[in-house]
Formats: C-alpha cells, structure tokens, sequence
C-alpha cells in the first residue's frame, strides 16, 4: 500500500460508525425516559397510600381524643362521687363510734349500725376501687395520646400495643364502675 492510499484511508470520515453512537444516545435516553415515568407512577401511587393512611390515622386520632373525653369526664363523676361515699363513710364511722359507746343501747341496734357501716365501707372501698381503675383508664388513654401526637411519623405498632391496653383498662374501669352503680342501687 502506497503512502497516498494510507493518507486517503485515513483521512476518509467514518460515516457509519456515527449513526450507531446516535442510536445508542437515543435509545438510552429512551430507556431513562421510561425509568423516570415508571418511577414518578409508583412514587404518585406510594404517595396516595401515605395520604390514605394519614387521613385514617387523623380519623382515629379524633375518636380517641373523644373517647378520652367522654372518659375523663366520667372520672370526674365518679370523682365526685368517691368524693360524697367517704364523707358518708365518715359520719358512719363517728356514727358507730357514738353508739358503741352508749351500753344502754339494745344488742339488736348496734347490729344493725354495725352492718349499715360496713356496707357503707364496701360502697367507699368499691368506689374508690372505681376511681383507681378509671384513673389508670385516663392514664392509658393520656399515653396512647402522647404516642400518636409524639411525632408525625409516630410508631403504629407501638399505637395498637398502648391503644390494646387502654381499651382493656378502660373496659375494666367501666365494669367496676357498672359493678359501683349497681351495688348503690340495690
């Protein structure tokens, strides 16, 4: 091969060889053009659930704050209640104790002033029981609060574990309570 025949081949353009870098440019940016829109469709779709998750999330949050509520004012209620039980405790205690001290008093009325005082100490005991278990409720129902307000990406097994256990403090709080009003009545 002659020197002219090397300077032709060389400086001859290589047409053909840039045809295929411009598909593989095209086709690539394709292909990335593709990624892109797949990936904005499931980050759209991921971002509709967050969205309906938040929403019940705020749903629930809502009932149990009106749940806490409705409880807080039943402890108050039974608060009060507690309250007038001890008092009437009280003047039964003083009461007994008066009556103890007069023997003239017929075996048969000390009797029943004895038993008039015990059940208004099982009605006291009984109420306060109440008291406690409607103040463990509130307390339960104060933490489960703190957990779903905490933060906004609150843990939610951790809000099912506390919600668990203020529902079952709360449902023993209202079966004593329940237990309390009909002990009173009869």
């Amino acid at each position: 091969m002659s020197i002219d025949e090397r300077l032709a081949a060389v400086s001859a353009p290589p047409a053909r060889r840039r045809v295929p870098q411009r598909r593989t440019v095209v086709v690539v940016l394709v292909v990335a053009l593709l990624a892109a829109v797949g990936a904005g469709a499931y980050l759209y779709a991921v971002a509709g659930r967050w969205q309906e998750r938040a929403e019940l999330v705020s749903a629930e949050r809502a009932d149990l704050q009106a749940q806490l509520a409705d409880l807080q004012a039943q402890h108050a209620d039974l608060q009060e209640r507690a309250t007038a039980v001890e008092d009437e405790l009280g003047q039964a205690s003083d009461r007994v104790r008066a009556l103890s001290d007069e023997k003239a008093q017929v075996a048969d009325q000390r009797e029943a002033n004895a038993q008039k005082a015990q059940r208004n100490f099982d009605v006291a005991r009984s109420a306060a029981d109440v008291a406690t278990a409607m103040g463990t409720c509130a307390s339960s129902m104060r933490q489960l609060l703190d957990v779903v307000l905490a933060s906004p990406d609150y843990d939610y097994a951790l809000a099912q574990r506390t919600a668990s256990g203020a529902d079952a403090a709360c449902a023993q709080a209202q079966e004593l309570q329940q237990q309390f009003v009909v002990s009173l009545e009869g």
